[in-house]
């Protein structure tokens, strides 16, 4: 018998907060609904990186035929769950601080939108979905007949949680930090050093990005370096022996977070120590 399997969509997951937007942190898996139809027809799901092709076996029409699927489902849609593999999904995703999210993604909602023929998911928050399930995928059956002519592309898309660094600098070197700074090639400004006294009693300069949410990536995007001046003194030329301390500051680590409160919100900070 000859086999003939036509592809219905492709579903991609892009991150951001990698460089090649394939997020190794979450899986996705048919939902209940999917594999009640999939143990019943010769249905199937594959993976191609971050991108998920959903096809059926059939000669016939891919409209026909996902007409007669609609009428074996109970519940009119196919759907997919996506769970989280890696805590540091949690640290480096744009997420509320003060919860764990849980969403609902469909094709009918209407707060999708469309871009090149490409369809973007929006999530709406839900409590109905299963323990340890973030997310849930419904693409119903009607959405999919309507474009059964292509094949439709739908995009999920997560965004990197943009924080306020901070780094404190130990000085077990009796270094004079007294005029030191932070430094990077992007126009982005450090406030400090503020003296401050850590949970173990040690004495550390504190460098903050304040107000200026700097955004999380797997490669390093930005790059900051400790420097130290010499006080002016009357002297103009002191400012040319400006010296590096720590040259290539480390970038933060997404599962070091703390919530800190700022004009009467809460915001993601993410603490650096560095000894010098």
């Amino acid at each position: 018998m000859t086999s003939s399997f036509n592809i219905v969509f492709e579903l991609k997951i892009e991150h951001h907060y990698f460089d090649n937007l394939l997020c190794r942190d979450i899986s996705l898996q048919p939902g209940p609904s999917s594999q009640n139809l999939m143990r019943q027809f010769p249905l199937r799901l594959n993976q191609n990186m971050n991108t998920f092709e959903f096809y059926v076996n059939t000669t016939n029409s891919m409209g026909d035929y996902l007409e007669y699927l609609k009428t074996k489902s109970e519940t009119g849609y196919l759907d997919f769950e996506v769970s989280v593999t890696g805590q540091e999904f949690f640290g480096y995703t744009s997420l509320p601080v003060d919860q764990v999210p849980s969403y609902l993604y469909t094709s009918s909602s209407l707060l999708n939108t469309e871009e090149s023929d490409v369809i973007d998911l929006i999530p709406d928050l839900t409590d109905q979905n299963p323990p340890n399930i973030f997310a849930t995928i419904r693409l119903h059956f009607d959405d999919l007949i309507a474009v059964a002519e292509s094949i439709p592309q739908y995009r999920i898309t997560f965004e990197p949680r943009e924080t306020q660094w901070e780094y404190y600098i130990i000085n077990r070197s009796n270094l004079d930090l007294a005029n030191s700074s932070i430094s990077g090639t992007d126009d982005i400004q450090f406030e400090g050093p503020l003296k401050v006294v850590l949970q173990n009693g040690e004495e550390a300069l504190k460098f903050s990005s304040g107000d200026q949410l700097l955004a999380l990536s797997e490669v390093p995007k930005y790059k900051f370096d400790l420097l130290t001046t010499p006080p002016m003194n009357g002297n103009d030329e002191a400012r040319l022996r400006t010296k590096k301390i720590f040259e290539g500051l480390p970038n933060p680590n997404p599962l070091q977070m703390n919530i800190v409160e700022a004009d009467g919100s809460q915001r993601v900070s993410s603490p650096m120590y560095i000894y010098v």
